[in-house]
């Protein structure tokens, strides 16, 4: 499990995550339009704070939002998934199923899965995601 997922992504690298895995850069600038300028207000008792602009994360609740987030796990585990050895669970060391912000890991021993944990922390720090232990 990912902490704040949606919150944290870092556009930059999402951005560049995009264009590497083959996103249209038209699609891509579209997508960088949405997110450009986005601000928000916190209430606080009856008023509201000044705006503040937001320069990171995904908005919630939005559609689109939930592929820009799967497009840039998508990234982290092909990063992931090339610095994985052969082995003998189905000729990987580790292998990981993921679904929203949830990664499973599966090894055969715990020295293994500390290994695919250090693999994807790196990863998954540069798109701006930090693992809930």
């Amino acid at each position: 499990d990912f902490r704040q997922a949606y919150d944290s992504i870092r556009r930059s690298r999402l951005y560049q995550a995009m264009d590497e895995l083959g996103i249209p850069r038209k699609l891509i600038r579209l997508v960088r339009m949405t997110l450009t300028g986005t601000k928000c207000r916190v209430k606080v008792g009856n008023g509201l704070s000044k705006e503040i602009e937001v320069d990171q994360g995904l908005r919630q609740g939005d559609a689109l939002s939930t592929i820009l987030f799967n497009l840039a796990l998508e990234k982290v585990m092909r990063e992931v998934d090339r610095a994985n050895p052969g082995g003998t669970l189905c000729d990987r060391m580790c292998q990981y199923l993921a679904y929203a912000d949830d990664i499973d890991m599966m090894t055969r021993n715990l020295g293994e899965l500390e290994d695919g944990l250090q693999r994807l922390e790196p990863s998954a720090g540069e798109m701006g995601l930090s693992i809930n232990r």
